[in-house]
């Protein structure tokens, strides 16, 4: 059976990957889909081809060989060169020139990409464009323009302005603007192409400029594409540094310079991050977001995979068996960054005895060369293990008879997840949450729900064991179906497994077990995105215990904590407001502590602190807890905001209050302030019909006996609703 590998080629340098992939196994089904976001073409100059500039696309082709299969006259050549302004070489002009050609005589960009496909020597490679809209993003400054892929090559713009006949107005921005960026968030994948990844056993995708990254990551609908993707995705990092154009391009579009400015986007598309050994400086920050990070040679240049490392990576990963029989089992790579992690996941009750089709694999902060390890000889000797438990099975098989093997797979069907005589309670539950995993058997949850209803016991075993499976899952589509599961066994268990959830998080912090730190924080994420309401009633929890954790030495403790907390909920501005109300209960309950609390809460936005502040106590409280506080006095302007937030409330202006935070004011706080104001209004009347206050107010009757209630209810107001003579009036209980 054939190997499936896509490669999405992203930038405008060469890699060696391609050729290594080719040369290593004919087996290999390659599919290459070249990014053509960028691409444009230049006006036609008269009795000269065009220059189709399909940057990626030649750059594969010339890995491929291309060049030796196709040949354009040398006169051809010499005409190229005369109106050549990317000062390409031979090469590079005579499959741009073959290129254009090809294009010129196909009905569409597949097709071309087809016909190119021919001209290889290979036939187990299929090339597809990424896209095929046609985009026209023009750059504009000092009145020239050019289309944005020449500006971001040459750093140069045409020399004549854009004439006001070719349906452009003459621009004179001084500074780069581009146009037409609003085309790049409705693109998608080639339909052909994204068949090729979902069909693939590994899809790679390699950049080699900051600017190609940039611009996918802006494309919405290619992003939104990728994140649905159920394959293995690696992302390999070939970057140089940038020019000063496609600082200036990255700038005006409104993202990073560098890698570890996308490591948010990448968590949350990629399943690894390779890193070539020269950027390991970026491992910490990329960790940080959640990326699984391996440094690896991108640059090396062999098919042998005893002396290229990178491909033994990329095979690991998609659990590809390689042709010389070495075991592709992906815990085999050393664990030179997380060996403790490596201990508490293999001391699990044998979990990994249990799950043969797991990929799981560590984030290295270093190869398992650079940390002196002797990973052939150990991946010899697991290989040899491996053939040997095979050859084991197989004989075992021989010994029974086609009905007796027939007999135990029906036998299996039927009985479902029910433990057979031979199998215990607990390796059927390991089974059961293998299926739910893979997706094979739609019972295998109701199973799972039912046992755990059977007692407390049962229930904690089965979501202690889920939980713990979930954790080793390394591609995001697995990580996204465990969080929906464990949405669904939560509804009816919800406290074990909020409890089990929580503990993990919260041990990480107090044990000390950074790498399992790194790699929960993204999977509460993941689950909160599936669950809010779920989601947030353990961040609120967890707030609350990290915050009030103690470390009687050096306050290293406590400040791990507050890290934590800053990495669970900075992604969302609705896990904020949820640590920030749980963060201010705690003053009502311990009123002593506000110092660690305040070391937490001034990280977050000082106007969504006040505005939660004057929500969720009185405007005389709030005074109190601010005023309390002495570590604010030397916030400068986050004392101020505070204060005005308090100031603007108590005077009822929702406009001020508006202005202070920057923000929209939420219903919540509306509906207080305009309690307060009704507050405002009866504070001084021993009784007032509830018809006339909502007649002053300019609100519904009903409304503002809903405000009146809750007005009572928060003890914000001494009076009582009476009935008489047929019209409700409000009394205040202070002069009866």
């Amino acid at each position: 059976m054939s190997t499936k590998i896509a490669v999405c080629s992203i930038g405008k340098n060469p890699i060696n990957l391609i050729q290594n992939l080719i040369d290593y196994d004919s087996t290999i089904d390659l599919s290459l889909i070249a990014m053509n976001i960028l691409d444009y073409k230049p006006p036609e100059i008269e009795n000269v081809a065009t220059q189709w500039q399909r940057y990626e696309l030649r750059n594969v082709l010339k890995q491929l060989g291309i060049f030796e299969n196709i040949s354009i006259p040398e006169s051809l050549i010499d005409l190229l060169k005369q109106n050549d302004t990317l000062d390409l070489d031979d090469e590079d002009l005579t499959i741009s020139s073959h290129i254009d050609q090809i294009e010129a005589n196909s009905k569409d960009l597949v097709t071309s990409y087809n016909n190119l496909q021919k001209d290889t020597k290979y036939d187990n490679v299929s090339l597809y464009p990424l896209i095929t809209t046609e985009l026209s993003l023009l750059s504009f400054k000092n009145k020239k323009y050019a289309p944005l892929r020449y500006y971001y090559t040459t750093e140069t713009l045409y020399d004549e302005a854009l004439k006001e006949e070719n349906g452009k107005k003459k621009r004179s921005d001084k500074k780069l603007v581009i146009e037409n960026l609003d085309e790049l968030k409705d693109v998608k994948f080639n339909d052909l192409a994204y068949d090729a990844i979902k069909e693939a056993d590994i899809a790679i995708f390699v950049a080699t400029d900051i600017v190609s990254l940039g611009t996918l990551t802006f494309a919405k609908e290619l992003f939104k594409q990728i994140e649905k993707l159920d394959v293995p995705l690696v992302f390999l990092s070939y970057f140089q540094e940038p020019n000063e154009a496609e600082k200036e391009i990255a700038s005006v579009i409104g993202f990073g310079t560098s890698i570890t400015d996308f490591s948010k986007e990448l968590a949350n598309i990629m399943d690894y991050i390779l890193l070539d050994k020269d950027e390991k400086d970026s491992i910490d920050k990329l960790r940080e977001s959640g990326c699984r990070v391996i440094l690896e040679d991108l640059k090396a240049n062999s098919s042998n995979l005893g002396e290229n490392s990178l491909l033994r990576t990329i095979f690991r990963i998609g659990d590809i068996q390689t042709a010389d029989g070495e075991s592709s089992a992906i815990n085999n790579l050393e664990d030179t960054g997380l060996a403790q992690l490596a201990v508490e996941i293999n001391s699990q009750l044998k979990e990994q005895e249990n799950h043969s089709t797991a990929k799981p694999i560590s984030q290295l902060q270093e190869s398992p060369k650079e940390a002196g390890k002797d990973t052939d000889a150990k991946d010899n000797a697991e290989a040899e293990k491996t053939e040997e438990v095979v050859k084991i099975e197989e004989e075992n098989l021989s010994d029974k008879s086609v009905n007796g093997v027939e007999e135990e797979i029906r036998e299996i069907v039927e009985n479902g997840f029910l433990a057979l005589e031979e199998e215990e309670w607990f390796d059927t539950v390991t089974r059961a949450i293998e299926n739910c995993f893979e997706g094979k058997d739609d019972e295998a949850i109701n199973w799972l729900i039912a046992q755990s209803s059977l007692d407390n016991d049962k229930e904690v075993q089965i979501a202690e064991k889920f939980i713990s499976r979930w954790i080793e899952m390394r591609t995001v589509s697995l990580r996204k179906r465990g969080a929906e599961m464990i949405s669904t066994l939560a509804s009816t268990h919800r406290d074990s497994y909020k409890q089990i959830l929580e503990k993990q998080m919260i041990n990480t912090v107090t044990q000390k077990q950074e790498d399992k730190r790194r790699l929960l924080i993204p999977l509460f994420s993941i689950l909160n995105d599936v669950d809010n309401k779920f989601g947030e009633e353990i961040i609120a929890d967890i707030t609350n215990k990290l915050a009030l954790l103690k470390n009687d030495t050096d306050g290293a403790l406590n400040e791990k904590a507050k890290l934590t907390i800053l990495q669970l909920v900075i992604d969302s501005n609705r896990l904020i407001k949820v640590a920030t109300v749980e963060l201010l209960r705690i003053f009502v309950a311990k009123p002593n502590i506000g110092p660690e609390i305040w070391n937490i809460l001034i990280a977050f936005d000082a106007g969504l602190v006040g505005i939660e502040l004057v929500t969720h106590f009185s405007i005389d409280r709030a005074e109190e807890i601010v005023r309390r506080a002495s570590l604010l006095r030397f916030t400068g302007t986050y004392y101020t905001i505070l204060s005005k937030v308090i100031q603007s409330m108590k005077e009822g202006d929702k406009t001020a209050l508006s202005n202070v935070t920057g923000a929209i004011i939420p219903e919540e706080t509306l509906r207080k302030l305009e309690r307060l104001q009704l507050a405002s209004k009866v504070e001084k009347l021993k009784m007032v019909q509830v018809s006339t206050l909502a007649e002053s107010l300019g609100k519904d009757v009903k409304y503002v006996e809903r405000l009146i209630t809750e007005l009572i209810v928060n003890d914000e107001l001494q009076a009582e609703m009476q009935l008489i003579d047929d019209n409700m009036y409000l009394v205040s209980t202070d002069h009866q």
